[in-house]
């Protein structure tokens, strides 16, 4: 296995709907909200994207934790997953990809811990 080969693939198989339009930007919580991706708690104060767009002629609001999105931009072919994130890894995970190439792009401590807290769910060794 090569240091630097990342044979993940996500986002690679998106079927759902292009926006009629849509935008991004990255907004500081000012409540709680749900991480779209994660279903992970977004508290006040911590950053998120917001995501807003008209998908088959209805209006869609979908916030995105800090964590969720650079493992999302590092892991992903730029398209965002709408939820599916965090299955598509577990399934590379499950296939045998190797990942190290993809873990070592990532640049937050946030974004490793979530990684790693999402390894030890799926292994059983998580509360």
């Amino acid at each position: 296995m090569s240091e630097g080969f990342c044979d993940m693939s996500i986002g690679g198989d998106y079927d759902g709907d292009t926006p009629a339009f849509f935008s991004q930007r990255m907004v500081k919580a000012r409540k709680y909200h749900v991480c779209y991706e994660c279903r992970g708690q977004i508290a006040p104060g911590q950053p998120y994207q917001l995501t807003v767009g008209k998908w088959e002629g209805n209006f869609d609001t979908f916030k995105f934790c800090a964590p969720c999105v650079e493992i999302a931009s590092e892991f992903t072919d730029g398209a965002r997953s709408f939820g599916v994130l965090w299955d598509d890894i577990d399934q590379n995970w499950e296939d045998g990809a190797h990942l190290q190439a993809c873990l070592n792009r990532l640049t937050t401590v946030a974004a490793k811990e979530h990684m790693r807290q999402q390894w030890l769910k799926w292994k059983g060794l998580a509360s």
